[in-house]
């Protein structure tokens, strides 16, 4: 199955930040937020009614129906997969994330700390 690509709020001032950490630091978080980002996919694929995501955002959340082309479709009920998946893996990327971010921090100030002032 092909992976897909997401975009990433704020991702500039991300990419400002861990150019700020060391090489090996930054390395560490950005595979946290890439495993968590796959992990969350993998989760929403198996929670999708659909093997087809071709129209995600109408399983999400459903379509209200009458529409111009199609005065008498009924819509379609919510199935939703993505927020559900989003909340039962929440707290396990965030804190994989922050685990990360910490290792990072507490080898740059390991590096700093030995460096001449």
């Amino acid at each position: 199955m092909a992976r897909s690509q997401a975009s990433i709020l704020n991702r500039k001032r991300l990419e400002l930040k861990l150019k700020a950490l060391p090489h090996n630091g930054a390395d560490k978080v950005r595979k946290a937020i890439a495993k968590g980002a796959r992990e969350l996919a993998d989760a929403a694929r198996a929670l999708a009614p659909s093997a087809s995501l071709l129209y995600a955002r109408f399983v999400e959340f459903g379509t209200k129906g009458g529409g111009k082309n199609r005065p008498d479709h009924p819509g379609t009920t919510a199935r939703p997969f993505l927020f559900p998946a989003y909340r039962i893996l929440k707290k396990r990327i965030v804190g994989r994330i922050r685990r990360a971010v910490k290792a990072a921090a507490k080898e740059a100030a390991k590096d700093n700390a030995g460096a001449a002032p």
